[in-house]
């Protein structure tokens, strides 16, 4: 069934490619649909109402306080209404600082990552109850920064805009994994972190897949030291709202959809100062994917990838950061809605 709905997605038959996963969703349990969501708490409404037309962005987070002021900024001057916001266990006072937001729709639940599938079933759950066809829905991690052709002059509504005058109902993109050359770890605080001076790894690879999206994002700065660790970084920033198209494996994945000739990426500050402690606790936690091995490797190996990194200056794959221009010059992101 899921190479039948590739094969109509590529021939431009999307809707029958969205009958093939409607029949599979029948013949199979798929956890971040239909698993059951046993503990699901609203903490805080403020204003609940979602209005037609918003842009609405949702997140799952745990012990992020020290992000969410330059995320929410970020995010709010880029156009979007309204955020919706799944707390899973925070100690850090994440919780409390979100409960403080006006704009914010406020979740709490203790049920493990794991069981959700990285969160998702949550997410498809409120992605339903919320939101209807007129709105734009983005699920993006506390860490990742949008950046689209003209960002610098084009806001979120012009780009929705866009996707909705041309039938588009999802757009592409990918993990732009990028470090502070002097420090390595980016210091993170209430500004906009792209102002500061953040270098990237350029050598990305892109080629088909069989889910949508429909590309497969490998490469860039973690590939240089875990080259056998199989990292997709492709996501699907924007998806149209209503509760047909859902996430399936973070964004990573999702179900068939009209995909924009507008393609992005998210700056991704994984590397941060607190990264090597928080690698440590989610190893130790195992609620990732595959016992959280990544975490493990990152723990493990930090002095070896500071090492790579330190290259920068004499490796031309390395690269300062500009603006968008730069990046489709590169040909990381593409597409014009001038």
């Amino acid at each position: 069934k899921i190479l039948m709905a590739w094969a109509e997605a590529f021939a431009k038959n999307m809707k029958k490619a969205k009958n093939h996963w409607e029949e599979l969703v029948k013949l199979r349990d798929i956890v971040p649909i239909s698993s059951p969501i046993t503990d699901f708490r609203l903490i805080e409404l403020n204003d609940n109402t979602v209005r037609d037309n918003e842009l609405i962005l949702f997140s799952v987070v745990r012990d992020e306080h020290y992000r969410i002021e330059g995320f929410l900024k970020y995010y709010r001057d880029l156009g979007i209404d309204k955020f919706i916001f799944i707390d899973n266990g925070s100690t850090d006072g994440t919780l409390e600082m979100l409960k403080r937001e006006e704009d914010v729709i406020l979740y709490a639940t203790n049920n493990t990552y794991t069981q959700s599938f990285n969160g998702m079933r949550w997410v498809n759950e409120l992605v339903a109850k919320y939101t209807n066809e007129s709105n734009w829905c983005f699920y993006i991690d506390v860490d990742e920064f949008l950046l689209y052709p003209d960002i610098e002059s084009k806001d979120l509504k012009a780009l929705t805009d866009y996707m909705r005058e041309n039938g588009h109902e999802a757009m592409k993109g990918f993990m732009l994994d990028v470090f502070d050359p002097v420090n390595f770890e980016v210091e993170i605080d209430k500004g906009n972190p792209l102002d500061k001076t953040l270098y990237f790894f350029k050598d990305y690879n892109f080629s088909g897949w069989e889910f949508s999206p429909y590309v497969r994002v490998s490469g860039g700065l973690r590939a240089q030291l875990y080259e056998n660790l199989n990292i997709i970084l492709t996501k699907t920033p924007i998806i149209k709202g209503g509760g047909d198209i859902k996430y399936l494996a973070s964004s990573h994945i999702i179900t068939p959809a009209v995909i924009s000739d507008i393609s992005s990426c998210f700056v991704h500050l994984k590397y941060s100062t607190e990264f090597i402690d928080r690698a440590k606790v989610e190893a130790e936690r195992k609620v990732h994917y595959k016992g959280a091995k990544r975490f493990k490797l990152y723990y493990e190996k930090r002095d070896e990838f500071k090492k790579i990194m330190e290259a920068f200056e004499t490796n031309p794959s390395f690269v300062k950061l500009e603006d968008s221009s730069q990046l489709a010059q590169l040909g990381l992101i593409s597409g014009s809605f001038s």
